[in-house]
């Protein structure tokens, strides 16, 4: 008999868990990302974007520019000492850029990656964690206020006089 309600108990709870505990925790999860995470991943994608847009064929080949176009010989020949100092210029400048995109793509990439774990690990088992808590309070509350009530009418039946005196006629 205490075998089979071991089993029981056991089942029961594993059912309860399954069908009320991991369906909830996924919701309540689902909302805290919403609220929390959503727009830090949100954020992250538009910087994404935005380096995505900034590195394009043609925003760099804009940014690099035609000096030769449609000028002579000579004139290309006389500009080289000029041309060679403002692409150092642009290499230079292209360089504290590249830097300055790597470092604001690492943020990023890290602020992803714990936006994503927050939503897949952590809040599903902090909801799972506080409903397996919540669910094993529960009976132990309820025994609470069985034995509250058992008291209240203990007390009650003793505050009751037991023997009540005979009425005289004298």
């Amino acid at each position: 008999v205490q075998f089979l309600r071991a089993l029981t108990t056991t089942c029961t709870v594993v059912t309860v868990l399954l069908y009320l505990v991991l369906p909830l925790a996924v919701f309540g999860a689902s909302r805290l990302s919403a609220r929390i995470t959503r727009p830090l991943i949100q954020q992250s994608y538009d910087a994404f974007n935005q380096v995505s847009r900034t590195f394009t064929r043609g925003a760099v080949e804009n940014g690099l520019g035609e000096d030769g176009k449609g000028a002579s010989a000579i004139e290309t020949a006389m500009g080289v000492a000029a041309r060679y100092e403002r692409l150092k210029k642009q290499l230079r400048e292209l360089e504290a850029y590249l830097s300055e995109q790597g470092k604001s793509l690492a943020a990023t990439t890290f602020q992803l990656i714990a936006g994503y774990l927050f939503d897949c690990v952590v809040f599903p088992l902090a909801f799972a964690a506080v409903l397996i808590l919540f669910l094993r309070g529960m009976p132990s509350c309820l025994a609470q206020g069985q034995r509250d009530s058992r008291l209240v009418e203990t007390i009650r039946e003793t505050d009751r006089p037991v023997f009540t005196p005979p009425e005289s006629n004298a």
